[in-house]
């Protein structure tokens, strides 16, 4: 009967989908895109989002690293940015550019319910 439960039990986890033409380890090194690497993948990304959609928060940062970013919002969502341009926290001095950032909104249970690229 034990055997059957761990056999249930590791069958219930899946794995983490994997993000195709993005170096996990370079994205996570690159805090608030201020070496540049993330903006060389923002194609790449903004192609396999979905990806990323009903994951739980632990699972997003277990993949894209800890947010440049947490906001919390209303009803217990939260929002978590990365930066995929430099911005003023690199000491950007251009205040005409944006900072492009990746946007998941989490929901009362923590699940990725709207992942959105924006300036």
């Amino acid at each position: 009967a034990l055997v059957v439960i761990i056999f249930i039990a590791l069958s219930c986890k899946t794995e983490l989908p994997q993000l195709a033409d993005i170096d996990i380890e370079e994205w996570s090194s690159d805090r608030n895109a201020c070496q540049g690497y993330r903006q060389s993948v923002v194609k790449a990304l903004d192609a396999q989002r979905s990806k990323l959609l009903a994951l739980s928060a632990n699972e997003i940062t277990a993949i894209l690293g800890k947010p440049d970013q947490i906001e919390l919002y209303k009803r217990n969502q939260k929002l978590f940015f990365y930066n995929l341009n430099p911005g003023p926290t690199c000491g950007n001095k251009n205040e005409n550019s944006r900072t492009l950032r990746l946007m998941i909104r989490l929901n009362a249970m923590e699940r990725a319910k709207e992942i959105i690229i924006t300036p």
